[in-house]
């Protein structure tokens, strides 16, 4: 039988392709009151009413939309960090106090979070092929001006050191309207491209019986040809079945999960 599968949190699932109605980037979702959490909504798919279902919250993990607000509200802080940082640096070298800020760019916040996520990134476009090409060239492009802002304290340091204070003071003052600058740019770009991801997810409509509805995937991956499937415990609701492949394992979802699940709350 021919499945099509894709990634959910990293893990690949596959559903009978003849129960496929169609594939759709996001659109707009109305949400519905006292339904449970992985009911996302209803959209309006040429005129006719389809629910959907986030297929992350039905099986336990944090929908893409939590981890994006998340990653936002995260790199919000370390944005407001080195605007911080800068006017401390500044405040020390007109008061001709010592350098007291983080010198090292690895060793601050940001430095921490960033080498560590940028290369699970690059890792994941290596092994999955479905990581945003705008999103990674964006953090990539980080690199060279978080640098030069913690390099600032070396060289104001140093001028100051001279006694040429106000050399130093000149230097900071360029490195906001230049390097500072040029790193709110990359975290508003970053959080428009957060945003879009938003918009490009992906809904997968299918129709089982007369019930037609969409749920949400990470990423398409491709179709492929299952014959043999080793069923699972009926204890785990989400996937009825695995198949073994050269690559990963693929887990056949049971698509009565999402809507048998919501009918139940309904009913009590």
């Amino acid at each position: 039988m021919l499945y099509l599968s894709f990634t959910i949190s990293g893990s690949k699932y596959a559903v009978p392709v003849s129960f496929i109605e169609e594939t759709i980037q996001s659109t707009a979702i109305t949400r519905i009151p006292k339904m449970p959490n992985h009911v996302l909504g209803v959209m309006n798919l040429r005129g006719k009413i389809v629910p959907v279902y986030d297929t992350r919250l039905r099986m336990g993990v944090k929908s893409n939309y939590e981890i994006r607000q998340e990653l936002k509200e995260l790199l919000k802080a370390r944005e407001q960090e080195h605007i911080n940082w800068l006017k401390t640096l500044e405040n020390e070298v007109e008061q001709e106090k010592k350098i007291s800020v983080q010198r090292d760019p690895a060793l601050c916040n940001f430095g921490k979070w960033y080498k560590p996520y940028l290369n699970n990134l690059i890792e994941r476009q290596k092994q999955q092929g479905n990581v945003d090409n705008v999103f990674l060239g964006i953090l990539k492009q980080f690199d060279e001006p978080h640098r030069e802002i913690h390099g600032l304290a070396d060289k104001a340091d140093t001028l100051m050191r001279k006694g040429n204070t106000e050399a130093a003071k000149k230097l900071i003052s360029h490195a906001r309207d230049t390097t500072l600058k040029q790193m709110l740019d990359l975290f508003n770009r970053f959080y428009e491209a957060i945003d879009e991801q938003q918009r490009r997810d992906v809904i997968v409509v299918v129709k089982k019986g007369d019930f037609q509805f969409g749920i949400t995937v990470d990423a398409i991956n491709t179709t492929v040809e299952i014959d043999e499937l080793q069923e699972l415990s009926r204890e785990n609701e989400v996937v009825e079945a695995i198949c073994m492949t050269k690559d990963q394992p693929i887990q056949i979802l049971n698509l009565e999960s999402f809507w048998v699940n919501n009918a139940d709350d309904q009913a009590a």
